[in-house]
């Protein structure tokens, strides 16, 4: 009797074990279909602000990047025409070591979560994190304070609309003066707390609206 309770218990515990994984994936949209499936990114002005005053703002960007899993996808985007703004009002082309001046490359990884709190709260968002070697992008320009500095960390957007199948959407990223709009967002298994660093580790923000266009219609959910 003892043995065959024993063998009993350590089923059930092997099955919630097993039921466990596919329960917390359910909890957080998903993609559907998931991917793989492309899609091409466009976008309007975007600015990079710190706590201490200092700008990039760019123009416009383009991009393209692959929906790869259930909560996952990952992204290249090329900002232009950004140009550097100093605290004390003199400016000055950006741009990513081998590019061109106005040109930044930044090559991302995202994941789908529930916004827990600050701006869009319990609404579906993302968190957006380096692609390569925990660095978004190194930037190079003259008239801020540090002349090359790279921006780290991890950013965090909403996607506004995202319950019915489409095949364009939108990502929206907000925030000022350093700090992010989203101040709290649940991923799977973790709750993040965006963060970005940039110009010698000072607090950092993103504010900006990426559009996409997929090869086929898709919802989350």
């Amino acid at each position: 009797m003892t043995v065959k309770r024993a063998w009993t218990i350590s089923f059930a515990a092997a099955t919630l074990l097993a039921v466990m994984p596919f329960a917390a994936y359910a909890s957080l949209p998903m993609f559907n279909p998931r991917g793989p499936l492309p899609f091409i990114i466009t976008g309007g002005p975007g600015t990079i602000e710190t706590s201490s005053g200092e700008k990039i703002v760019c123009n416009s960007d383009l991009g393209h990047g692959n929906i790869t899993g259930l909560q996952t996808f990952l992204a290249l985007v090329i900002f232009h025409g950004c140009i550097g703004h100093s605290s004390g009002g003199s400016e000055c082309a950006v741009h990513s070591p081998g590019q061109r001046e106005g040109l930044i490359h930044v090559h991302t990884v995202g994941e789908l979560g529930t916004i827990k709190a600050g701006k869009g709260a319990g609404n579906i968002g993302a968190i957006i994190e380096p692609a390569l070697g925990g660095v978004f992008v190194t930037i190079v320009a003259s008239c801020l304070t540090v002349e090359e500095t790279a921006i780290e960390g991890v950013l965090a957007g909403e996607f506004p609309g995202s319950n019915r199948s489409q095949t364009t959407g939108k990502l929206v990223i907000s925030g000022s003066a350093g700090k992010s709009g989203i101040t709290e967002i649940s991923v799977l298994h973790k709750v993040i707390k965006p963060k970005v660093e940039a110009f010698g580790l000072v607090e950092s923000s993103l504010s900006h609206t990426t559009e996409s266009t997929a090869d086929g219609p898709i919802e989350i959910t």
